[in-house]
């Protein structure tokens, strides 16, 4: 059979048996074609979710390992020599996200490889330095696609040597295809607001300001007041620096050679970090720091940051210069899974570079730098309120179909699919009536799923939004909100005081330990259902009148309890931020 490993349909052999790597390759639009094919769908190695936590224990393990060794590779090729905690700053977030997509590729071609049935695939003649990454933000765009993950699955077939393949020509480098960018009069605005910004802080010496908040997740007006609060100038975010035509250095990257392994994943693993880490950490590394010292504000004592740790690459290589000359780096909870999920690549990696950690409530045993603060960001959801007479409102969250960061949500396509058949179990489960209650608001981010065309063809009269809307605009117009992922919407309705039905797979939205207890209090007072079906029979149950109900004490005291530790909010937010930042 030819081995198909992506949904670009141009490497699918004609005339033959086809043998899908995983669900991700047969997507709603191929499906005319898949119709008329003869094919077979491997198993996800994932979907086994016992040897998905043992893999990213593993992994967490080897990422550690790995970043030792950079840290000497890149210390001695930049002429540097700076801590681990400075790398973990910088290059952590790229290589743990790669180790993880990169181990589940190599599973699932393993898989291909042992079922026996592989007697040909297609693997495309890209130039390396076509699908070498900018920076961090270019990679994450990169891992939920197409052309990047086939480019991957093609050199771990090339470096393994156990799957026969064919190389094609191919026109589209990396770059070309996926980094088009739209022009939006909007996109003017903000860029012209964003230019503003920039010269205010520049004007601004940095000097002045002890505690720098960038990218904190406070709003315009609340950052002002925090500012005030501490007697600070406000300052707001720097821009985004990013480097443009940084050319490839062949030999360099010839001689970033890591310690080499028996074990065959890892030995693929260090021949493609010396191949794939970003432009920004080896040849643009030098400019990078420059630029980001010269934008950036000077002198901080305290940097404190939300979604930014991950992302932004100038961030990066500030904060990381900084901690090396003693500031201190505070980080904090910027969404949903936070302390409920029972694991998470990315919180922990946010955990372990900061000095401290601000959670929305919730604490931890093992981790005394988590220390619990009010956020402002849920002082604007107290204007949201319920419309008595309005519509359900069914919340969906997008996975994308290939794997990304490891943490404890459905994984993949197939955990996609999964997540797709028990939202549509719960809207079969509503009487007719009901249904035209309903609206089903899609994921903005559609990750190839062709969400719009499935519902419809599933369910052809239930409503279904997918436009600009925001999710306070939908909720003020509904009666209901119906939330099916552990996120953040999830804290947003609840800590909105906003009736809320809770359901999903705890199998496969695995809990934490510590917010079992909090989540069964919700359970029992019929807000968290582990069921379509149960989740579906309460809210037929209540819509006549969802008010009363969610009003007794009983819903009221668990969604209290569950705010208190998961989404906490406080109307003297100020003093609490200024007697916690202030003490350092």
């Amino acid at each position: 059979m030819h081995l198909v490993t992506t949904a670009e349909t141009r490497f699918w052999k004609e005339n033959t048996n086809l043998l899908f790597l995983g669900e991700w390759c047969n997507t709603y639009e191929n499906g005319k074609q898949t119709d008329k094919r003869n094919y077979e769908v491997l198993p996800y190695h994932w979907d086994d979710r016992r040897k998905l936590y043992g893999d990213y224990l593993y992994l967490d393990s080897l990422y550690e390992k790995t970043l030792l060794q950079l840290r000497k590779l890149l210390n001695q090729l930049h002429g540097v020599d700076y801590s681990l905690r400075y790398w973990r700053i910088i290059v952590g977030p790229w290589l743990y996200c790669f180790i993880q997509i990169l181990y589940d590729r190599y599973l699932s071609i393993q898989c291909a490889f042992k079922s026996g049935k592989v007697t040909s695939t297609y693997i495309c003649s890209y130039s390396i330095s076509d699908w070498l990454p900018d920076n961090f933000s270019v990679f994450h765009r990169w891992i939920v696609g197409d052309p990047y993950n086939h480019f991957i699955y093609s050199r771990i077939i090339e470096l393994s040597g156990i799957i026969p393949y064919e190389g094609v020509s191919c026109d589209e480098g990396g770059k070309q295809a996926i980094n088009a960018v739209t022009n939006h009069p909007k996109k003017s605005v903000i860029k012209f607001l964003k230019k503003l910004s920039t010269i205010y802080g520049l004007l601004l010496p940095g000097k002045l300001n002890k505690i720098l908040f960038i990218y904190s997740h406070l709003d315009f007006f609340d950052l002002i007041k925090i500012h005030l609060a501490i007697k600070q100038i406000p300052y707001f975010n720097p821009p985004d620096i990013k480097l443009n035509n940084i050319t490839v250095d062949k030999e360099i990257r010839s001689k970033f050679c890591l310690n080499k392994s028996s074990n065959d994943f890892e030995k693929i693993l260090y021949t493609l970090i010396s191949e794939q880490i970003p432009l920004n950490y080896i040849e643009g590394y030098k400019l990078m720091n420059k630029r980001s010292l010269r934008f950036y504000p000077e002198h901080p004592t305290i940097i404190f940051s939300a979604n930014v740790n991950n992302t932004n690459d100038s961030f990066k290589f500030w904060s990381a210069y900084h901690t090396e000359r003693g500031t201190k780096l505070y980080g904090t909870q910027h969404g949903g899974h936070y302390g409920t999920g029972l694991w998470s690549s990315t919180t922990a990696h946010e955990i372990k570079i900061c000095d401290k950690f601000y959670s929305w409530g919730w604490t931890s045993n093992k981790q005394k730098k988590i220390i619990p603060l009010s956020a402002a960001y849920f002082n604007k959801l107290k204007r949201v309120t319920p419309s008595h007479s309005g519509k359900i409102l069914l919340i969906l969250t997008g996975i994308p179909r290939y794997s990304y960061h490891l943490f404890s949500i459905p994984v993949a396509a197939s955990g996609g699919l999964s997540y797709l058949k028990e939202q549509y179990r719960f809207v079969n489960a509503l009487s007719v009536g009901m249904r035209k209650q309903l609206v089903v608001r899609l994921d903005k981010q559609d990750y190839g799923w062709s969400q719009y065309e499935r519902w419809k063809d599933e369910i052809p009269n239930v409503e279904c939004y997918n436009g600009s809307m925001t999710i306070y605009e939908q909720l003020k117009q509904s009666r209901l909100a119906v939330c099916t992922h552990n996120a953040t919407t999830v804290l947003e309705t609840l800590a909105a005081n906003f009736p809320t039905i809770i359901f999903w797979n705890t199998s496969q939205w695995e809990l934490s330990e510590y917010s079992k207890p909090l989540f069964e209090k919700l359970q029992i007072a019929g807000i968290f259902h582990q069921t379509p079906e149960a989740a579906a029979d309460k809210v037929k149950a209540i819509h006549e009148d969802v008010a009363t109900w969610w009003k007794q004490p009983e819903v009221q005291n668990a969604r209290n309890a569950f705010c208190c530790s998961f989404a906490r909010n406080s109307d003297s937010w100020i003093n609490e931020w200024k007697s916690e930042l202030t003490t350092y």
